[in-house]
């Protein structure tokens, strides 16, 4: 970097801020000034040639200083320099690309809107989805999928859609209505493998959230120890962990974790869109790898009751196969992940620990 005060690096840190820039570093190292360019190449202002491979972030697909494009800007800002299109204006070269975008889209396409960069494209994009969904008189319909790790932009909505931690750390974000989805189908995901459970477990999760209650969902408390590696196997779940502070433990926390649990699969996903019109709040296992729903606390907790009869009934049974004559006592701290009756509002699934 050219260390005098007046060269173009140093007005740069003094005057500029940077999109996708770590600020400190920056103000320490400086930019990488670009000067001119050349079909696929770039020149900095040292002479330093490099192949642009990201196209100028994919805006330069024809290339730099390619001469007819040059000529064509040169003739238009010489004759209209800018126009909007607002309030049903328009000129003539809007209506020509629009035109001939229209025509060369490989899927039938109605019109051709324009926006300054693929992030205000997708927020437009999302605007254009919940406005339909309003006019069409679907205002529920407003749930948006988006993959981790997948990239949408930088804007708030497209950000929100962008599935990469440093771009949601400090910014508030997600936004609500898009990452919501994802993260509750995370749950599901986690709670049961059952396809014929799914959408029940759902709905138990969403009839909560509307009902104000906390989910108080093992996975989660899971996941806020020991993050996506999961639990050892041989550990259960101890009330301590249910009292343990982390931002995901949904037995102490109202609502959703902050982000998802796990990558949710279609049929998960497909679960929390559809879920089954219930008024369950509650489900605890079954004992042969599924659940019993209840919607009253007084209902789920005689299910409770029913399953830890079950468990000590096949550990005695394991006992007695393996020479003792009753089942060992549960460690210190007793084993929380059943416990159906724990809570203001009882336990939403809490025996399905994994």
């Amino acid at each position: 970097m050219d260390p005098r005060p007046n060269s173009p690096e140093a007005r740069d840190i003094s005057y500029h801020m940077h999109g996708y820039t770590n600020a400190r570093k920056h103000q320490e190292t400086g930019p990488l000034v670009i000067e001119k360019g050349d079909g696929v190449y770039v020149e900095d202002i040292a002479g330093n040639r490099y192949i642009e491979a990201m196209a100028g972030l994919w805006s330069v697909a024809v290339g730099f200083s390619e001469k007819r494009l040059v000529e064509a800007a040169t003739r238009q800002m010489s004759k209209l320099p800018f126009y909007h299109d607002f309030g049903s204006k328009a000129h003539s070269p809007l209506i020509d690309l629009a035109e001939k975008l229209v025509q060369m889209a490989p899927v039938p396409m109605s019109k051709a809107y324009f926006t300054n960069s693929g992030s205000e494209a997708n927020d437009t994009a999302i605007k254009m989805i919940w406005y339909r969904s309003n006019a069409l008189g679907q205002p529920a319909r407003k749930k948006i999928i988006s993959r981790k790790r997948g990239y949408h932009g930088v804007t708030i909505a497209s950000a929100s859609l962008t599935g990469l931690p440093n771009n949601h750390l400090s910014f508030d974000l997600p936004i609500a209505n898009i990452d919501d989805f994802v993260t509750l189908a995370s749950i599901v995901e986690k709670e049961t493998g059952r396809s014929d459970e799914r959408s029940r477990v759902a709905a138990v999760f969403l009839n909560r959230l509307a009902k104000g209650m906390r989910l108080q969902s093992d996975p989660t408390i899971i996941y806020g120890l020991f993050g996506g590696k999961g639990k050892p196997a041989d550990r259960p779940i101890y009330q301590s962990d249910l009292d343990k502070q982390t931002p995901y433990n949904t037995y102490l926390v109202k609502g959703l974790p902050p982000t998802p649990i796990a990558n949710p699969g279609r049929a998960a996903l497909e679960a929390v869109a559809n879920p089954s019109k219930t008024s369950d709040l509650y489900f605890v296992a079954d004992g042969n790898g599924g659940h019993v729903f209840a919607a009253t606390l007084e209902e789920h907790n005689q299910n409770v009751a029913r399953y830890r009869t079950l468990q000590k009934k096949q550990a005695d049974a394991a006992a007695k196969a393996s020479g003792q004559t009753t089942a060992p006592a549960a460690p210190d701290g007793g084993d929380a992940g059943d416990n159906g009756d724990s809570g203001e509002n009882g336990d939403a699934g809490g025996d399905a620990a994994q």
